[in-house]
């Protein structure tokens, strides 16, 4: 005969083994029992991902929000998911312009649905499903052969937000999973933490694959501020770069220590003084043609707007 602790010893086995579940209410039942159909009937991927950005918090009245701050959270959320799916395919250096067979993959396009209390915004990939995994279907089709690259970086992103959004965060942990995805991810992704911050928004970002399960983190305007301190306070999104051109300004006293005219598509480009001492900088003379170690931190205005600080490290003269 069976004992109450042999019957709970068994139930507990039988939950540990037993697999996730891929839904977690009743609308991702559905979804993915009718993914599940037409995907029996089709020869290759034809659904097509979406996701929804639900906005709450003091920033909304009804199912009103400033233009302006919604505009940043979702220019915001576009620029991380670009950064995310550029680490996915194993870009992470923070200089430079993104591939544009990256961004061509990852940009979303936007339709709204109001919701009382609420603004809800969905979203899908904009490139066709086609577009991206062709025409050709493989006879043998592996879990990752169809998946978009906005999959996996939607994947990514949300398993990164729910860290930072947990309630005993640890900040090595997250700091950790930033610093492995580069420093443009993470400039990015402060971008998106301060754009929720100034807008007073709490958000639930879902994203829906087809046959997959239902991916949510909801971010509070609290997880916002926790997830942009860590990456400031760690400079978790500096990188260190060289600059090399013309010296055209040098100055002790001043906050930019140096000027330097590259010759190319950066232009004139403004250092900090950094680590530099007065004797290297009463070393210099304008006219010499330099290269300059610099850390390179990225600044995001609140209207939007990127701009580069660079600190200088060392220079080096490479001809008066």
């Amino acid at each position: 005969m069976a004992t109450a602790d042999g019957l709970d010893e068994l139930r507990e086995r039988i939950l540990r083994d037993a697999p996730a579940p891929q839904w977690r209410t009743a609308d991702d039942l559905a979804r993915l029992s009718v993914e599940a159909f037409v995907s029996q009937r089709a020869t290759g991927r034809v659904l097509r991902s979406s996701g929804e950005l639900r906005f709450t918090g003091a920033g909304v009245r009804g199912h009103e929000a400033s233009l302006p701050a919604v505009a940043h959270v979702m220019s915001a959320l576009q620029r991380l998911v670009d950064a995310t799916g550029a680490a996915v395919e194993g870009v992470r250096t923070g200089t430079g312009k993104l591939p544009e067979a990256i961004r061509r993959r990852t940009c979303l396009q936007l339709s709204a649905d109001p919701q009382p209390g609420s603004l809800r915004l969905v979203f899908s990939p904009k490139s066709d499903v086609t577009e991206e995994l062709g025409d050709d279907v493989p006879m043998v089709v592996d879990g990752d052969d169809e998946r978009l690259l906005t999959d996996r970086a939607f994947e990514d992103l949300v398993a990164l937000l729910a860290v930072g959004a947990e309630d005993a965060p640890v900040a090595d942990r997250f700091a950790d999973d930033v610093r492995e995805r580069g420093p443009r991810v993470a400039s990015a992704l402060k971008t998106y933490a301060d754009a929720l911050v100034r807008g007073g928004f709490t958000t639930d970002l879902v994203w829906k694959e087809p046959e997959r399960p239902t991916r949510r983190v909801t971010t509070t305007r609290a997880d916002a501020v926790r997830i942009s301190s860590i990456i400031n306070g760690r400079d978790l999104d500096e990188e260190p770069a060289s600059v090399e051109g013309l010296l055209i300004g040098i100055s002790r006293e001043g906050r930019v220590a140096l000027v330097v005219d590259t010759d190319g598509e950066g232009g004139v480009v403004q250092i900090l003084r950094g680590g530099l001492q007065d004797v290297d900088i009463d070393s210099l003379h304008t006219g010499s043609r330099v290269r300059v170690e610099v850390v390179e931190k990225p600044r995001v205005s609140a209207a939007g707007e990127t701009s580069i600080i660079r600190r200088a490290c060392r220079v080096e003269v490479l001809s008066d």
